[in-house]
C-alpha cells in the first residue's frame, strides 16, 4: 500500500457519508423491505486498510471494521465493489457507489467532484538508523 493511499483513507469513508446525504446513486441505497438500508462501498480489496476476507466473504481491515461498526448503528446493509486504485473516483462519481472505503489523498482536483470530510490519519515518512550511523 502506497503513503498516498493510507494518508487519506478515511476522507474515503466519508464521501460515502456525504454521498448518502446529498444525493441519490443509480445503487438504490433505499430503504430495503425489512427498513433497513443497503449501501454500496467500493474497495481495491487493499489489506489491511479495507478488503474482502477469503474465508469469510466479509468486508475487513480497519475501513472495513469501522464501516461495519457504522452500519450496524444505522441499519445498514452493505455491499461491496471491488475494482482498481485508480477507478474508485470514477465508481461514485458514476453512481454505482455509494461512497469509498479505501484510502485516498484528498486533492483540490478532487474536491471539485467528491466531497471529503477532515482527514484525521496522516502518515510522515522517516528512517530508522543505528546511533552511530552518518546519515
Amino acid at each position: 500500500m502506497t503513503i498516498r493511499k493510507r494518508t487519506a483513507w478515511i476522507a474515503a469513508l466519508a464521501i460515502g457519508a456525504l454521498a448518502l446525504t446529498s444525493c441519490s446513486a443509480s445503487t438504490d441505497s433505499a430503504e430495503n423491505t425489512d427498513g433497513s438500508r443497503t449501501v454500496t462501498i467500493v474497495t481495491s480489496n487493499d489489506a489491511p486498510f479495507s478488503y474482502v476476507d477469503e474465508a469469510t466473504d466479509e468486508l475487513t481491515g480497519i475501513d472495513g471494521e469501522m464501516l461495519n461498526a457504522m452500519a450496524d448503528q444505522l441499519g445498514w446493509k452493505i455491499d461491496v465493489v471491488v475494482t482498481d486504485f485508480a477507478t474508485m473516483p470514477q465508481t461514485v462519481i458514476s453512481k454505482k457507489a455509494d461512497f469509498i472505503a479505501d484510502g485516498l489523498y484528498v486533492t483540490d482536483e478532487r474536491k471539485k467532484k467528491l466531497a471529503f470530510t477532515d482527514t484525521w490519519y496522516y502518515q510522515g515518512e522517516g528512517m530508522l538508523v543505528p546511533a552511530d550511523s552518518t546519515l
